[in-house]
């Protein structure tokens, strides 16, 4: 089996189990890395009225091996708030 076939394999086992997807993103991301190299994530929910309701961020706090820049704090979302360590910031 190839490494696009296992990652494919995995990601659908990880969510056919029925778990919320809170504890299912982190193994996802990590599925995904093994195929598309990256250091930074983020995966937002969001609600039926296209507000961000949480936030998955990993690696966000930290500088990318060989970024010179540093590393860059908060994210900010369409509405203009300030998302930081996961947390929406009013």
């Amino acid at each position: 089996m190839n490494s696009i076939a296992r990652a494919e394999a995995r990601i659908k086992q990880l969510c056919c189990l029925g778990l919320p997807s809170e504890a299912i993103i982190p193994p996802v991301l990590r599925e995904l890395h093994a195929l598309v190299p990256s250091y930074h994530s983020n995966f937002f929910w969001i609600d039926n009225r296209d507000q961000i309701t949480n936030v998955y961020q990993e690696n966000f706090d930290e500088t990318a091996p060989g970024d010179r820049r540093g590393a860059r704090r908060g994210y900010p979302d369409p509405s203009g708030r300030r998302l930081a360590g996961g947390n929406l910031l009013p």
